[in-house]
């Protein structure tokens, strides 16, 4: 979680084990990340090592999975 002056960046992941969520971004439907984004992104770290071991990790059907299982 962080302030900062940057704009555009709301919420995400940023490299294999963080993410983050800008507090002060005015547009933020907070509801939505505590139930959308915040489970999203907790997922990907908690699977993030069985997926490392997957040799089509980087494949477009892949990558497809690794995001669709999040929701």
């Amino acid at each position: 979680m962080l302030f900062t002056p940057l704009t555009g960046i709301l919420f995400g992941g940023y490299d294999n084990d963080q993410f983050c969520n800008v507090l002060n971004y005015n547009g933020q439907n907070i509801e939505y990340t505590i139930e959308n984004g915040i489970p999203h992104e907790l997922n990907h770290l908690a699977y993030k090592p069985f997926r490392e071991n997957d040799p089509k990790k980087n494949s477009a059907l892949g990558q497809t999975i690794g995001e669709g299982f999040t929701y």
